[in-house]
């Protein structure tokens, strides 16, 4: 068998496994601050290659204008590998924002948009603000066109015609799956001691 239809058939049995790593959203929920807003998003699959591209517009971080902005957004899908590139100028920052390289990749099965992605920070900019090097950046790409499975071309644009594609993207950090817990963690104890010491003194503080 090829090496390509081998990657192909692959790629069709993990898409049919519920708890395929492929098969699964990732649920991310993207904090109001740092986030980068991008439109006009061109969105093409070429399933002969399993390469998503975006590409399109940033306009905004944390709601100030980002001027001469670019988002990139390429993901091999048989590989689960790919890069985020985003850049432009906003408040003395630029050209280059803010790259990455992915680390995971979720959609509902047979349920559209939105596409999900992880990278890990690279450089940029904006790296610090983001969480420094290596820190993880959640994409929310939407308005893709995607038909709910990726067994041929799909793409968002009108009549093929680049740059007429109407995807949109939110990029912004994500609190570490450990810090997240922590500060869990840390708001059950306060919340557990006050209600211990209210009970033990009958007042609240």
């Amino acid at each position: 068998m090829a090496p390509k239809m081998m990657i192909r058939l692959c790629l069709l049995v993990a898409l049919a496994l519920p708890q395929a790593a492929l098969a699964t959203p990732l649920d991310l929920t993207l904090p109001l601050s740092p986030d980068i807003m991008s439109g006009f998003i061109d969105v093409t699959f070429d399933a002969s290659s399993d390469t998503l591209e975006a590409t399109g517009f940033a306009l905004t971080l944390d709601g100030a204008p980002i001027s001469n902005g670019t988002f990139l957004l390429i993901v091999d899908l048989a590989a689960i590998s790919g890069t985020l590139d985003i850049g432009g100028n906003v408040g003395g920052s630029g050209p280059s924002l803010l790259t990455g390289d992915l680390t995971a990749f979720g959609f509902i099965p047979g349920g559209g948009d939105p596409l999900e992605f992880t990278f890990s920070a690279t450089g940029g900019d904006l790296l610090s603000l983001f969480g420094g090097l290596s820190a993880p950046i959640g994409v929310i790409l939407s308005g893709t066109a995607f038909p709910g499975d990726f067994a041929s071309d799909f793409d968002n644009r009108l009549g093929l015609a680049q740059g007429t594609g109407s995807g949109v993207a939110d990029a912004a950090a994500v609190p570490e799956a450990g810090t997240a817990v922590l500060l869990l963690l840390g708001g059950f104890g306060l919340a557990t001691r006050r209600a211990s010491r209210i009970r033990r003194t009958g007042v609240q503080r």
